[in-house]
């Protein structure tokens, strides 16, 4: 069981630590998602929990696997870090698509290639 429960931390943390994991906050506040773990506060009391997706839907709190408030602080860092990656790489694709459309519909507009 202690091996599981290692397995399970291990494979969170790895999860949020990584940078191919596509966070969403799905327009909710104090609430992070990818396809495979979803993480929300609970408000009653106040900690973080996390629920594995695709199984049930039940939320568990970070403490049954061993990590502590400090680690979480943490692990929200790379969290957020991924989130803002991801809204500059969309922000850069809207930009260079505005630009070629620009460019498309203005032909006379002369390019440096």
């Amino acid at each position: 069981m202690k091996n599981t429960i290692k397995e399970l931390r291990n494979f969170i943390i790895k999860e949020i630590v990584s940078k191919n994991s596509k966070w969403s906050t799905e327009g909710r506040k104090d609430y992070y998602s990818t396809n495979y773990v979803s993480i929300k506060k609970n408000f009653d009391s106040g900690l973080w929990q996390f629920k594995l997706n695709g199984g049930d839907d039940i939320f568990f709190d970070f403490k049954s696997i061993g990590i502590n408030k400090y680690v979480i602080y943490i692990l929200f860092l790379f969290i957020k870090r991924n989130i803002n990656n991801q809204l500059n790489i969309r922000k850069n694709e809207n930009l260079l698509s505005s630009w070629n459309s620009f460019l498309n519909s203005n032909k006379e507009v002369k390019r440096d290639k």
